[in-house]
């Protein structure tokens, strides 16, 4: 698999990008299905995000002279997380609302805070990216 798939895989597993939160809660907290789905992404971010970086790392097989661009796009994705995680808490306690128009608006909050990340993270990725052999850049090939 080339490098660049594995980078690209790591941020957007990482980062959630897509955050379906349109499904009610049932009886007894969230259910299967968005509602859950938005639960479940507030739980253990750190620890998933830290698996994920670890795994990338692995099969990036950084080197010595990637390692400062691989520190800072790593340290930048640790650090990203704060507008993600400030939503949970705000949003952690209160139920998934029945009325369109406010399930619009969380899952636009949602989204911002998603867009916030990739703002953040973007410019680490870059620089990470140029670091990369040229060869790993290409996308792959259908055989």
């Amino acid at each position: 698999m080339k490098r660049v798939l594995l980078t690209a895989a790591a941020v957007a597993l990482g980062f959630g990008i897509a955050a379906p939160v349109l499904a009610q809660n049932g009886p007894g907290g969230p259910g299967p299905g968005p509602g859950r789905h938005f639960a479940m992404m507030c739980e253990d971010q750190d620890a998933r995000l830290a698996g994920m970086l670890a795994f990338a790392e692995k099969k990036l097989a950084i080197t010595d002279q990637q390692r400062p661009a691989w520190t800072r796009f790593a340290d930048t994705a640790r650090n990203s997380h704060k507008p993600m995680q400030d939503l949970c808490a705000k949003l952690k306690d209160q139920p998934m609302p029945t009325a369109l128009p406010q399930r619009m608006e969380r899952m636009e909050a949602m989204m911002q805070a998603r867009l916030a990340q990739i703002q953040q993270v973007r410019p680490a990725l870059t620089e990470l990216y140029a670091q990369l052999t040229p060869s790993s850049r290409r996308p792959p090939t259908s055989s």
